[in-house]
């Protein structure tokens, strides 16, 4: 339960940065109000005829779709939440908020569409099912990503994600270069037979200039962590910045933010979710995970090749193989 309020967190501040953050500045933590309407999937504190059509809806998710339930109520109180200080907002949770469960249904849809399948990946999940591998139903007239993960693949990634205690300290959420991956060729794919897509995908390099130019994602920004992103007087200060600017608020771009380390990584997050950035991500294992052995090989394999400027053959060849 713990490991799953900490994904929960992070899935709030994925979708509402602003309000996380306020929740998160007073100490109304999840374990605080959260933890009935997992425990019992909200029979405790809904009445029945809530209930069965909550449901209903809960059995076309996996086990992560009650996060995006409980980040819908939050959001259809938000206003309320906003005004409200640590001692109202216990009173307020004292007993489930009178809410409209059809928006709930509605908006936790919504987001669900929307979220990287493993922004949500927990060490103790049944992602090894069936079921829970199968992609999500799209809303009518939505966009979706229509993808799966491998049981191998999920397995693999259970040893080397981190202890719930990390998780508890990271600013935004994690998920894995196969997913971005995968984002990014549904995204080229769109582009090369002459279509639009409404999403757009956002890679934030934040390593320094000379670094950068060794090797990088296609088509990352960089945005080196020790440069401001704005002036004093509010204006970018690069053109990586302005593009980078111009998507904080759009709901339907996704910024994924790659580093040479997770402290690095972490503040850069933090800088970003302070300016309400909406749906920030980082990748699990930093930029060293992306670029080496078995990672380049799934790039390579779905067609997406790395922007490379190596003045060493060695290294070139080592982050190829």
């Amino acid at each position: 339960m713990t490991e799953y309020l900490a994904v929960f967190c992070n899935l709030v501040m994925f979708h509402d940065p602003e309000l996380a953050l306020h929740l998160q500045n007073m100490g109304f933590i999840p374990e605080l109000y959260a933890i009935p309407w997992f425990l019992t999937m909200f029979t405790h504190v809904l009445p029945l005829q809530k209930i069965f059509y909550l449901w209903d809806t809960m059995l076309l998710g996996n086990s992560s779709f009650p996060m995006f339930l409980g980040a819908a109520v939050l959001i259809q109180v938000r206003e309320t939440l906003l005004s409200y200080e640590f001692n109202e907002c216990i009173l307020l949770f004292s007993d489930m908020p009178d809410v409209d469960i059809d928006k709930v249904i509605r908006e936790a849809m919504k987001m669900y569409q929307i979220t990287p399948m493993t922004l949500t990946y927990r060490r103790h999940s049944y992602y090894h099912q069936e079921n829970e591998l199968l992609p999500p139903k799209p809303c009518a007239g939505g966009e979706k990503y229509t993808y799966t993960f491998s049981k191998t693949f999920l397995a693999e990634h259970i040893d080397s994600f981190p202890p719930t205690a990390q998780l508890k300290d990271d600013v935004c959420g994690r998920i894995f270069i196969q997913d971005l991956a995968k984002l990014l060729r549904y995204q080229e794919s769109v582009r090369r037979r002459g279509g639009s897509t409404s999403s757009t995908i956002v890679v934030v390099d934040i390593r320094s200039p000379e670094v950068f130019l060794v090797g990088h994602l296609p088509d990352s920004i960089n945005v080196p962590i020790s440069l401001d992103l704005v002036t004093s007087d509010g204006q970018p200060t690069s053109s990586e910045v302005q593009i980078l600017l111009k998507h904080r608020r759009k709901r339907d771009s996704l910024t994924v933010v790659i580093g040479p380390n997770h402290g690095a990584v972490n503040k850069f997050c933090g800088t970003l979710v302070a300016l309400h950035f909406l749906h920030v991500a980082t990748v699990h294992g930093g930029y060293q995970r992306s670029v080496t052995g078995w990672h380049v090989k799934c790039l390579r394999k779905i067609e997406i090749k790395f922007a490379l400027h190596c003045p060493s053959a060695k290294l070139k060849a080592t982050l190829m193989t």
